[in-house]
């Protein structure tokens, strides 16, 4: 999964968290939602074959 996430600065960051335990595209989903709703982020992908 990578996660941008803007800084004040108008800079970003990209985060690569290695999450495990997905499935389907319904886990995909829930966690792309989930992740999207924190503050400062402003792109997630998410990749069920990593």
């Amino acid at each position: 999964m990578i996660v941008e996430v803007a800084k004040q600065e108008e800079k970003t960051r990209r985060t690569v968290l290695k999450i495990g335990g997905m499935h389907c595209a319904g886990c995909v989903s829930s966690i792309q939602r989930c992740i999207s709703d924190v503050p400062g982020v402003n792109k997630v992908e998410v990749n069920l074959g990593y």
